[in-house]
């Protein structure tokens, strides 16, 4: 059987690829999930879970979330969620701020943001955004947000309606528990996607003190977007 790039099995096993420390549950029985498993061993075929085996094939439901409980994606996603598990949690004051874009050039002197399309990744809309510190201080991402061009303006745009927080930086950019970014070390996150042009914009710290902003354009590749 074929399935197609942004099918349930097809995503789940980039997912277990990345092996980047993530939870992982799939709704079962398989067939007409009502409650779910979390799985802990897995190979290119098979979801284990105790004594049963699953075939990655026949999964129609899971959730994938970050080490702190905070879900990554899913499909055909049901209540009750897994214990500790939950979505990200909207701003209670949507915030309306603009974006000049001449204002990240000095830090981007200090930290390169770079968006990119990888040749083989194969889910629809899906792509990668990595940050290089090339500078000789240790960098911290403070909050960070995405900017959506509205009438030749750049407005701050996210589907939580305000800024993504320190800890939602380093669990998806993979960032130590710390929080600094090493001179020359580069963290990235795997799972952006993207569709409206606009900009990822980090604001941060460095080692001295300094504040700055960073950030790059991202031109879009189709009408859907991680930040309505």
């Amino acid at each position: 059987m074929a399935y197609y790039s942004n099918s349930a099995p097809f995503r789940l096993r980039i997912y277990l690829k990345q092996n980047r420390n993530s939870q992982v549950f799939i709704g079962y029985p398989l067939a007409n999930p009502i409650e779910w498993i979390q799985i802990f061993n897995f190979n290119n075929t098979e979801l284990v879970c105790g004594k049963q085996r699953f075939d990655i094939n026949d999964v129609r439901s899971f959730i994938i979330a970050y080490p702190s409980g905070e879900i990554l994606d899913g499909e055909l996603v049901f209540y009750p969620l897994p214990q500790g598990i939950y979505y990200i949690e909207n701003e209670k004051n949507i915030k309306s701020e603009i974006l000049i874009p001449e204002n990240l050039k000095e830090g981007n002197q200090l930290l390169k943001v770079v968006h990119k399309k990888a040749v083989d990744e194969k889910r629809n809309n899906y792509y990668s955004t990595k940050l290089i510190n090339i500078s000789p201080e240790k960098i911290k991402v403070i909050k960070f947000a995405g900017y959506t061009q509205y009438h030749g303006m750049y407005i701050l745009n996210t589907i939580t309606g305000g800024y993504f927080s320190e800890q939602n930086f380093r669990e998806w950019y993979g960032v130590d528990e710390d929080g600094w970014i090493k001179p020359g070390q580069t963290v990235i996150d795997p799972n952006n996607y993207g569709g409206r042009k606009g900009y990822w914009v980090y604001f941060c710290v460095n080692e001295s003190g300094k504040e700055f902003i960073a950030g790059a354009q991202f031109q879009g590749v189709s009408p859907w977007w991680k930040l309505w």
